[in-house]
Order: C-alpha cells, then sequence, then structure tokens
C-alpha cells in the first residue's frame, strides 16, 4: 500500500497552542485586508517536519527504531525560531534555525524513509503549484520532496493557498518563539500540505 509517511518534530501543548495561535492570527490578517480571504489551509497539529515521501510497504518496526534514534539526540537541544516566510508562493512557514542537531534528524529521517519510497508515486508538492529553485525540483524528482539535503528547511507550516497574494497577506512581524524543546519525534502519515493526518 502506498501512503505518504513522515518523520517528524512534535512540541510540548503550551508550544503547540502558540503555534496554533499564530497561524489563527495569520490567517486572519490576511483575511482582513480588502478583497482577500482565508487561505485555503490553515495548521490544525502543529509539528515540524524532518521528512516525508510516499512510500510502498514500509517495514514500520525498522523505521519506528529509526525514529527512536532520531528522538533520542532531538531532545537534547531546542528548537530556535527565527521569524515566518513564504516558501514556493504557496505556503506560509514559521523557519527554524537549522541547526547541527536538525540538520543531522533531517538526514537520518531521509535515510529512515528513501529505501520505501514509491518512485511512481505523484509527490504531494507535484500539484501544489509551488514556484521552485533548479535544485529543489531536482530533489522532488529524487526524492519525492523539494526541501532536502542542502535545500532542508526546517519549519512548521502555518498555511497554504494557490494564490500567493493571500498567502503574503498573511505575514505577521511579531513572533514570540524563540527556543521550544523538543518533546517527542514521532512517525505519521501525512495529509495534504504537509499537515499532520494521523500519528503512528
Amino acid at each position: 500500500m502506498t501512503i505518504c509517511l513522515g518523520i517528524y518534530v512534535e512540541f510540548h501543548p503550551g508550544t503547540n497552542d502558540r503555534l496554533a495561535q499564530l497561524a489563527e492570527t495569520s490567517a486572519q490578517v490576511g483575511s482582513d485586508r480588502p478583497g482577500l480571504r482565508r487561505p485555503s489551509y490553515v495548521m490544525r497539529r502543529p509539528h515540524l517536519t524532518l521528512f516525508h515521501a510516499m512510500v510502498l510497504d514500509p517495514e514500520l518496526t525498522r523505521v519506528r527504531d529509526s525514529v527512536k534514534h532520531i528522538h533520542r539526540f532531538c531532545r537534547a537541544e531546542p528548537v530556535s525560531f527565527k521569524g515566518l516566510s513564504v516558501f514556493g508562493d504557496k505556503f506560509l512557514f514559521l523557519d527554524a534555525h537549522l541547526s547541527p542537531m536538525l540538520r543531522l534528524a533531517h538526514a537520518a529521517a531521509v535515510l529512515a524513509l528513501l529505501p520505501y519510497r514509491a518512485c511512481e508515486a505523484e509527490p504531494p508538492a507535484q500539484n501544489e503549484g509551488l514556484v521552485l529553485s533548479s535544485s529543489e525540483r531536482r530533489n522532488l524528482a529524487t526524492f519525492g520532496h523539494p526541501l532536502v539535503g542542502p535545500e532542508y528547511l526546517p519549519h512548521v507550516t502555518l498555511a497554504y493557498d494557490h494564490d500567493p497574494e493571500v498567502i503574503r497577506a498573511c505575514h505577521v512581524e511579531a513572533v514570540d518563539l524563540k527556543q521550544q524543546m523538543v518533546a517527542a519525534v514521532r512517525l505519521g502519515i501525512m495529509g495534504e500540505y504537509g499537515s499532520l493526518k494521523e500519528a503512528l
């Protein structure tokens, strides 16, 4: 069976509440502007994706073992957030600093899922209408995701819309989320726009 599987960072409940509030505030700021509306997707379950891809019949026991190892070294260091950005002209991200810990966690997540990648399956990002660089397009073809390796950009997805003007209008300046501790690293089924559909 082909599914979109992801390895992601989960934060503590207080941080999750603040992230959800930031997503809601950003969406409201955008929809309050004349001629604009609320983004078509606003994040509901906060998480920072390390890597996700369409996979075919993954050995879940082996992948879960990898997730446990990633979890051990991610709990030692906080994630530092730096501000909002627009990615691909369609997404509103809360960017995190690419620390050595997150770089290593991303690489380990890619290695855990890549053996099961369903190469013939269409990656979710393929239909999102993203404006991508040539290296991001190469990553999409190779790994099924544009943000891999040197292009990896740790972030929490706050919102998505096909209209770039709607997303740009959601950009708020004040982000009061400096350093946040990792509660867990988990495995999950991912939904549209990088959303978390189901924790496994």
